[in-house]
């Protein structure tokens, strides 16, 4: 079995820690990219989500 778990990212303080453990190093180097690319993905749906909110609030300001 081979071991990866060097991804970590951190978003208001809190700090997500992936321990991937697969049969190959190619294997787990592969879960390792599809699980990077599926969290910057989130992590892009909420801030165009929270800038969003944002302009909608400055909208309303006088």
């Amino acid at each position: 079995m081979t071991e990866k778990n060097h991804l970590s990212m951190g978003l208001s303080g809190r700090l997500i820690h992936i321990h991937i453990t697969a049969t190959s190093d190619e294997q787990a180097q592969k879960m390792y990219e599809a699980i990077e690319r599926s969290l910057v993905e989130v992590l892009r749906i909420d801030l165009e989500n929270e800038w969003s909110r944002d302009e909608e609030g400055d909208e309303r300001s006088p």
